[in-house]
């Protein structure tokens, strides 16, 4: 957890000791809510990191933005969502734990959550659609559009990207050709940015009633035929269908219509 904290700072930019505990006296003044009572001082053989310190990369803002490279970052970080929410999870208003689970192998482990999905085109960056829930309630979430999401959204001019429909059969197809549903964007690991799922379609995808999709599958452009699974419709309709197409924009044709919801 700490392989990037072991790299000291160089010492002609390292504050005191004194400067670093006063640094962290303000922040817990500033920050009510957190205790650091459970956690220890990580010596090393040229540095000694306190708990709760700033960063000794970013000293708290590189670009507007903090680096989040090193667990001390990361800390700070949190505590300003922490802060922010009252120490409450958003997603089961459940008490967030008091130090954040940065240090601690074992408890109820935090993590920060998109608002917006990021597959259902959410910002990534924008600190606006963060929030900070307990590691289960982000998984419980998923790709969830919840009614705050939707608000958001409108407030900040984002489309909500409905779910993907592909069939296993090229137009013209078969009235009885069964349609599958999946979120409209995938993390392409090798750039490290989310993509349309249109580029490659079914590839190492899962539908959302759980199925198994190859590469030899198609969109289904405009409103998907009587046939599409029933699992895949009422799994969406537990996440929320968005309010805008699934697949919007160039790579796809002008007269896709979002899919109707089920009644």
């Amino acid at each position: 957890m700490h392989d990037q904290a072991a790299a000291a700072p160089p010492s002609s930019t390292r504050p005191s000791l004194e400067e670093r505990r006063r640094d962290i006296e303000r922040f817990l003044a500033a920050n009510p809510g957190i205790d650091i009572s459970s956690q220890r001082p990580l010596v090393f053989p040229s540095y000694t990191y306190l708990p709760a310190e700033e960063c000794s990369f970013c000293q708290g803002d590189r670009d507007g933005r903090r680096c989040l490279g090193s667990p001390e970052c990361l800390f700070r970080y949190r505590a300003g969502f922490f802060t922010r929410q009252g120490g409450i999870c958003p997603w089961c208003r459940e008490p967030l734990p008091a130090d954040l689970n940065t240090f601690r192998p074992r408890g109820p482990a935090v993590s920060m959550d998109h608002i917006i999905p990021m597959t259902r085109g959410g910002p990534v960056h924008a600190e606006w659609n963060k929030q900070l829930v307990h590691d289960g309630c982000n998984a419980s979430k998923s790709s969830r559009v919840t009614p705050v999401a939707l608000v958001l959204a409108i407030e900040r001019g984002v489309e909500v990207l409905d779910f993907v429909a592909v069939s296993a059969q090229p137009a013209p197809r078969l009235p009885a050709a069964v349609v599958h549903l999946f979120p409209p964007l995938r993390l392409d690991r090798t750039h490290g940015c989310y993509v349309s799922s249109l580029t490659r379609t079914g590839y190492r995808h899962r539908a959302l009633c759980g199925q198994n999709l190859g590469v030899d599958w198609f969109p289904v452009h405009g409103s998907p035929p009587a046939a599409t699974c029933g699992r895949c419709q009422e799994r969406r309709e537990q996440l929320g269908p968005g309010n805008a197409p699934a697949c919007s924009g160039a790579r796809c044709s002008t007269d896709l219509a979002p899919l109707p919801r089920v009644s």
